[in-house]
């Protein structure tokens, strides 16, 4: 039986690692910044955390079995080749994170991601595409993904003027191209979760979703590099923190699979969006990248996008 404290100290490590999430788009962005090239810091947040995935799974004997049966699976049919897809989902929003955090802040890119999870979940519920099956969208959920777009709207709208605006014009697309990460992280999730229940543990599911995310993502950047004849490996290894970004992503994947039993999914789902948005408002206030406009707009933006997943949240438990 899990004790008060037990589950106190859950919640407090799903907030922490969802702030380490945070901590790892600022090393992305620092990254992309150094290197020029988002696919490549891509495919080694994804090839990190692929080698910290294996060594879990090696480490005990259920991951193991859990493993093998996945391979079977793989070849009986019974996950479907686009079940697998998941991992390019993935590889989509590591670069579109790497590339985005730059220009926007982190704190912008968040609120985007978050209003496009928040949108794109409630309809994937609505066609039945995650692993519970067609699920009734109540009018709470309607709102919350307006109220989500509208926190975007907000974080962003101190760029509307006319100065610089091609700057302007630039940041907005990028909120945008971040929304659709967003949309693609509703996509990976329910994929993942259909993984999930047919191998029977969601670390393999992981497993499968970074193998499958560092392939596309190495290819796309290795195809890339020979096209502008720059060579891939330009990486500051004289600061090898900023090469293990992808270690917190992996931590997070893990506590939020492992909390979400002793708290329920939607107690866990409100803390790890608590977390991400507090930390990445946080961030940009102690250290803002160059593309960071820190004012009332962005803080507005951030509650605004809390309000809107506690919405869909509880707007999710009602509805069922």
């Amino acid at each position: 039986m899990v004790t008060r404290a037990s589950r106190l100290l859950i919640a407090a490590l799903v907030v922490i690692t969802a702030l380490g999430t945070v901590v790892q788009a600022r090393m992305n962005g620092e990254l992309v910044v150094i290197t020029g090239n988002p696919f490549e810091v891509g495919a080694l947040n994804l090839g990190v955390a692929l080698v910290v995935a294996t060594i879990f799974v090696l480490s005990r004997t259920s991951l193991r079995r859990s493993w093998r049966g996945m391979l079977r699976f793989l070849r009986g049919g019974q996950i479907r080749w686009w079940e697998c897809l998941a991992g390019a989902c993935g590889a989509y929003f590591v670069t579109t994170q790497s590339a985005s955090v730059p220009i926007l802040g982190v704190a912008v890119f968040t609120v985007s991601v978050v209003a496009g999870q928040t949108s794109n979940s409630a309809l994937l519920d609505r066609l039945g595409f995650g692993p519970a099956g067609r699920q009734p969208v109540s009018a709470l959920r309607l709102l919350a993904g307006v109220v989500a777009v509208v926190a975007v709207a907000v974080s962003v709208s101190d760029r509307f003027g006319v100065s610089h605006a091609g700057d302007n014009r630039v940041a907005l697309a990028f909120a945008l191209l971040a929304l659709s990460a967003g949309a693609f992280s509703a996509v990976q999730a329910a994929l993942n979760g259909r993984v999930s229940r047919t191998v029977g543990h969601p670390v393999t599911a992981g497993w499968l979703n970074f193998a499958v995310g560092f392939a596309v993502s190495f290819a796309v950047a290795a195809v890339l590099s020979s096209a502008t004849g720059r060579s891939l490996g330009s990486l500051p290894w004289d600061r090898p923190w900023l090469l293990v970004a992808g270690v917190l992503g992996m931590l997070y994947v893990t506590t939020m699979a492992w909390a979400t039993r002793p708290l329920g999914l939607l107690l866990a789902a409100v803390l790890s969006v608590v977390g991400l948005l507090v930390g990445a408002l946080l961030i940009d206030l102690v250290a803002p990248t160059a593309g960071t406009q820190f004012g009332w707009h962005l803080v507005l933006g951030v509650l605004l996008a809390l309000a809107a997943a506690a919405m869909a949240a509880f707007g999710r438990a009602t509805g069922r």
